[in-house]
Protein backbone atom coordinates (compact mmCIF):
# COMPACT_ATOMS: atom_id res chain seq x y z
CA UNK A 1 0.00 0.00 0.00
CA UNK A 2 1.55 3.32 -1.04
CA UNK A 3 1.86 6.29 1.32
CA UNK A 4 -1.08 8.02 -0.39
CA UNK A 5 -3.17 4.86 -0.15
CA UNK A 6 -2.23 4.54 3.53
CA UNK A 7 -3.38 8.05 4.34
CA UNK A 8 -6.57 7.53 2.33
CA UNK A 9 -7.21 4.27 4.18
CA UNK A 10 -6.70 5.90 7.55
CA UNK A 11 -9.13 8.69 6.84
CA UNK A 12 -11.77 6.51 5.22
CA UNK A 13 -12.12 4.22 8.17
CA UNK A 14 -15.27 2.56 9.40
CA UNK A 15 -16.75 3.89 12.67
CA UNK A 16 -18.03 1.23 15.06
CA UNK A 17 -19.36 1.64 18.59
CA UNK A 18 -18.00 -0.59 21.34
CA UNK A 19 -21.51 -2.07 21.68
CA UNK A 20 -21.53 -3.02 18.00
CA UNK A 21 -18.06 -4.54 18.42
CA UNK A 22 -19.44 -6.77 21.18
CA UNK A 23 -22.42 -7.85 19.05
CA UNK A 24 -20.68 -8.20 15.68
CA UNK A 25 -17.00 -8.89 16.37
CA UNK A 26 -16.64 -11.14 13.28
CA UNK A 27 -17.97 -8.40 11.01
CA UNK A 28 -15.68 -5.81 12.62
CA UNK A 29 -12.60 -8.02 12.18
CA UNK A 30 -13.57 -8.79 8.57
CA UNK A 31 -13.90 -5.06 7.90
CA UNK A 32 -10.50 -4.41 9.50
CA UNK A 33 -8.96 -6.77 6.93
CA UNK A 34 -9.69 -4.26 4.18
CA UNK A 35 -9.60 -0.89 5.93
CA UNK A 36 -8.98 0.59 9.36
CA UNK A 37 -11.82 0.56 11.87
CA UNK A 38 -12.36 3.17 14.56
CA UNK A 39 -14.05 1.83 17.65
CA UNK A 40 -15.71 4.49 19.79
CA UNK A 41 -16.56 4.28 23.47
CA UNK A 42 -17.72 7.33 25.40
CA UNK A 43 -15.26 10.07 24.38
CA UNK A 44 -12.48 7.68 23.38
CA UNK A 45 -11.55 6.29 19.96
CA UNK A 46 -9.47 3.21 19.23
CA UNK A 47 -7.92 2.18 15.92
CA UNK A 48 -8.09 -1.39 14.67
CA UNK A 49 -6.06 -2.19 11.58
CA UNK A 50 -3.94 -4.98 10.14
CA UNK A 51 -0.64 -5.40 11.92
CA UNK A 52 1.26 -5.31 8.60
CA UNK A 53 -0.18 -1.88 7.79
CA UNK A 54 0.76 -0.56 11.22
CA UNK A 55 4.25 -2.07 11.00
CA UNK A 56 4.79 -0.48 7.58
CA UNK A 57 3.54 2.88 8.83
CA UNK A 58 5.97 2.67 11.77
CA UNK A 59 8.84 1.86 9.37
CA UNK A 60 7.90 4.83 7.23
CA UNK A 61 7.81 7.16 10.22
CA UNK A 62 11.17 5.87 11.44
CA UNK A 63 12.82 6.39 8.06
CA UNK A 64 11.29 9.85 7.62
CA UNK A 65 12.67 10.78 11.05
CA UNK A 66 16.09 9.48 9.99
CA UNK A 67 15.95 11.55 6.80
CA UNK A 68 14.96 14.61 8.81
CA UNK A 69 17.84 14.16 11.26
CA UNK A 70 20.36 13.48 8.50
CA UNK A 71 19.35 16.57 6.54
CA UNK A 72 19.42 18.65 9.71
CA UNK A 73 23.02 17.53 10.35
CA UNK A 74 24.00 18.21 6.72
CA UNK A 75 22.47 21.70 6.93
CA UNK A 76 24.16 22.47 10.24
CA UNK A 77 27.51 21.36 8.84
CA UNK A 78 27.06 23.58 5.78
CA UNK A 79 26.39 26.46 8.19
CA UNK A 80 29.66 25.78 9.99
CA UNK A 81 28.05 24.42 13.14
CA UNK A 82 29.55 21.62 15.18
CA UNK A 83 27.65 18.37 15.61
CA UNK A 84 27.41 16.84 19.07
CA UNK A 85 29.40 13.63 19.45
CA UNK A 86 26.24 11.90 20.69
CA UNK A 87 24.36 12.64 17.43
CA UNK A 88 23.84 9.38 15.54
CA UNK A 89 24.42 11.20 12.24
CA UNK A 90 27.74 12.81 13.23
CA UNK A 91 29.34 10.59 10.59
CA UNK A 92 27.99 12.97 7.91
CA UNK A 93 30.83 15.33 8.91
CA UNK A 94 33.30 12.95 7.24
CA UNK A 95 32.10 14.18 3.84
CA UNK A 96 32.91 17.45 2.15
CA UNK A 97 30.19 19.85 1.02
CA UNK A 98 29.84 18.34 -2.46
CA UNK A 99 29.58 14.80 -1.07
CA UNK A 100 27.00 15.89 1.49
CA UNK A 101 24.96 17.37 -1.33
CA UNK A 102 25.17 14.03 -3.19
CA UNK A 103 24.15 12.24 0.02
CA UNK A 104 21.08 14.44 0.51
CA UNK A 105 20.05 14.04 -3.13
CA UNK A 106 20.43 10.27 -2.99
CA UNK A 107 18.44 10.08 0.25
CA UNK A 108 15.66 12.23 -1.24
CA UNK A 109 15.51 9.97 -4.30
CA UNK A 110 15.26 6.91 -2.05
CA UNK A 111 12.56 8.64 0.01
CA UNK A 112 10.47 9.35 -3.09
CA UNK A 113 10.88 5.78 -4.28
CA UNK A 114 9.97 4.46 -0.83
CA UNK A 115 6.84 6.58 -0.69
CA UNK A 116 5.78 5.28 -4.10
CA UNK A 117 6.53 1.61 -3.43
CA UNK A 118 6.12 1.37 0.36
CA UNK A 119 9.56 -0.24 0.55
CA UNK A 120 11.10 1.77 3.37
CA UNK A 121 14.23 -0.35 3.28
CA UNK A 122 15.30 1.76 0.27
CA UNK A 123 15.91 4.76 2.52
CA UNK A 124 17.48 2.64 5.23
CA UNK A 125 19.86 1.01 2.72
CA UNK A 126 21.02 4.31 1.21
CA UNK A 127 21.71 5.80 4.64
CA UNK A 128 23.52 2.63 5.70
CA UNK A 129 25.75 2.65 2.60
CA UNK A 130 26.73 6.28 3.15
CA UNK A 131 27.40 5.62 6.84
CA UNK A 132 29.66 2.70 5.93
CA UNK A 133 31.53 4.97 3.51
CA UNK A 134 32.01 7.55 6.26
CA UNK A 135 33.37 4.87 8.58
CA UNK A 136 35.80 3.78 5.85
CA UNK A 137 36.96 7.37 5.34
CA UNK A 138 37.57 7.72 9.07
CA UNK A 139 39.43 4.41 9.37
CA UNK A 140 43.18 4.87 9.84
CA UNK A 141 43.79 1.25 8.90
CA UNK A 142 42.02 1.62 5.56
CA UNK A 143 43.82 4.89 4.85
CA UNK A 144 47.16 3.17 5.50
CA UNK A 145 46.17 0.22 3.31
CA UNK A 146 45.35 2.56 0.44
CA UNK A 147 48.45 4.70 1.00
CA UNK A 148 46.66 7.81 2.17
Amino acid sequence: MTANAMSTALYSDCLISSSELNRRSGYVLDTALTKPVTITRNNDSFALLKRELMANMAKGIEQMNNVNQLINVAYRLSSGQDIESSNEFKWVAEFDSKERSELVNEVYEALELSKATDDWDEVKDVIHEWRESALAIKSNELNKAFGK
